[in-house]
């Protein structure tokens, strides 16, 4: 922050006018958040597949230990089963489907049919 003038009080109230210029520096961050696809995920390979982990083996050691191999092992197994949903086109990640969309075609239908109602009833109340 640099340049700060006191431009005294505003109108009678005892509020200050401050003049400033700020400088910010603001990076775009590109982040994409992962969003699976939990309707396609393929239950019977998951299960299959956990099966033929030798757990005895994974939860010998101490307790971080043993949650940092079963984490390791749990997320190599959602990767591999549970698919990722990533709009090739856009390079992000779709979250309107269907369903949301037609809810909010619906909300806005609702909200145009009020707004009908009301200008018409003030409309009645001015007369």
């Amino acid at each position: 922050m640099c340049n700060v003038q006191d431009f005294g009080n505003f109108g009678s109230s005892d509020h200050k006018l401050i003049f400033c210029n700020l400088h910010t520096d603001v990076g775009i961050v590109t982040e994409f958040k992962t969003r699976f696809h939990y309707n396609c995920t393929d239950i019977q390979g998951l299960r299959d597949e956990s099966r033929l982990v030798n757990w005895m083996s994974v939860l010998l050691g101490s307790v971080e230990e043993c949650c940092s191999k079963f984490k390791s092992i749990l997320l190599g197994l959602w990767n591999k089963f549970v698919p990722v949903i990533v709009d090739k086109d856009k390079g992000e990640v779709p979250w309107m489907n269907y369903k949301a969309l037609k809810c909010i075609k619906k909300k806005h239908k609702v909200s145009r049919n009020i707004k009908k109602v009301v200008t018409q009833l003030v409309k009645g109340c001015l007369k």
